[in-house]
């Protein structure tokens, strides 16, 4: 099993520097490689469909990451138990994204829950599933990529979902998430998350 990491960086040093060190740290006798680029200043949906469409291993995983993520132990095999039932799985997941009643209850014998959104910020799914739904297309608005890539997801047929445990992916850059359309309840969600790991956070 070989997984191919993809990061947008931007100037945020000391959350890229925890991004890579916990993936680093949890990936331990894993086959990967990690491919980076600015994706800030060159636009990150175009950096990401970049590095995607031009790794050059042969690989089994994608993993697309945000630069402020941190990892916890156990974050990838939960991630492939997912996989074995939706097509793309992410860690973090938003008070603000639709979940159904059902999923939840579903979720119970599961360890994941399936939505309307997997947040962008940290996906992992199969070669196939790259080669099947990309590129990352733009939009109106911040989220609507993950928007669109999932709705495709889903048109045909399959699941994309978070995992139950929500503490095992977290997201740390948390400035301006206020006006990220999140509020005041999101962004102590995320601190709560923040706290309960010991991570860094901007």
């Amino acid at each position: 099993m070989r997984i191919a990491v993809i990061i947008p960086e931007s100037n945020r040093k000391k959350l890229f520097e925890q991004t890579i060190w916990t993936l680093r740290k949890t990936l331990i006798g894993i086959d990967y490689e990690i491919f980076t680029k600015n994706g800030m200043r060159d636009g990150e949906i175009k950096t990401v469909n970049d590095l995607a469409n031009s790794i050059d291993i042969d690989y089994d995983y994608l993993l697309r990451s945000d630069d402020d993520m941190f990892y916890s132990k156990g974050w990838l095999e939960e991630m492939l138990k997912a996989l074995d039932d939706v097509r793309l799985i992410g860690g973090t997941l938003y008070p603000v994204h639709h979940v159904q009643l059902s999923n939840v209850i579903d979720s119970l014998s599961k360890n994941y829950i399936v939505t309307n959104i997997t947040p962008g910020n940290n996906w992992l799914m199969r070669k196939k599933t790259w080669d099947d739904f990309s590129p990352i297309r733009s939009g109106d608005d911040k989220q609507q990529e993950d928007v669109d890539f999932c709705q495709r997801i889903q048109e045909a047929g399959y699941k994309n979902a978070v995992l139950l445990n929500n503490s095992l992916v977290v997201h740390c850059g948390i400035t301006n998430s206020l006006g990220k359309d999140r509020g005041e309840f999101v962004t102590r969600y995320m601190m709560n998350l923040i706290k309960k790991v010991g991570a860094y956070y901007e």
